[in-house]
């Protein structure tokens, strides 16, 4: 599927109900183990994520990545948000954006690849990498 070195945009766009204190990054929501509940399940967010990202990869090993995030979190149930620790709100959600890059460069890097996977060997040898993020303020928060 993916062959080195990479070209590769993405776009991904969520939307889902989250429980407070329920993270669930590595659990498929289709689990039929999520369906049994604890307790009350009376406090939620209405969770919408946007999220685009280019990555590019060179021969050389060097590779970069950009990308830009939106996230709309929104109270369900009983669950309110104190809108006096929010600097700026808007209909009861709370927004969050950011834009970030990342730089990476593995001179002396050793790549296994599969047909769907690739696995990076670790050779002792120096990877060189900086990253950042720009929440991207008055921009595309509100």
């Amino acid at each position: 599927m993916y062959k080195f070195p990479v070209k590769l945009l993405s776009v991904k766009v969520n939307k889902e109900v989250q429980v407070p204190g329920q993270d669930l990054n590595f659990i498929d929501n289709d689990n039929f183990l999520l369906s049994f509940r604890r307790g009350e399940n009376d406090k939620m967010f209405y969770l919408q994520r946007r999220q685009v990202e280019y990555f590019q990869e060179f021969e050389n090993h060097l590779s970069f990545k950009l990308g830009f995030f939106n996230q709309i979190l929104s109270p369900a149930g009983i669950l309110k948000f104190d809108h006096s620790a929010f600097r700026r709100s808007h209909d009861n959600e709370l927004w969050t954006s950011a834009f970030t890059g990342e730089l990476r460069w593995a001179p002396e890097e050793k790549i296994y690849q599969g047909k769907r996977y690739r696995r990076i060997i670790n050779i002792g040898k120096t990877c060189f990498y900086i990253g950042g993020t720009d929440r991207g303020e008055g921009h595309f928060g509100r």
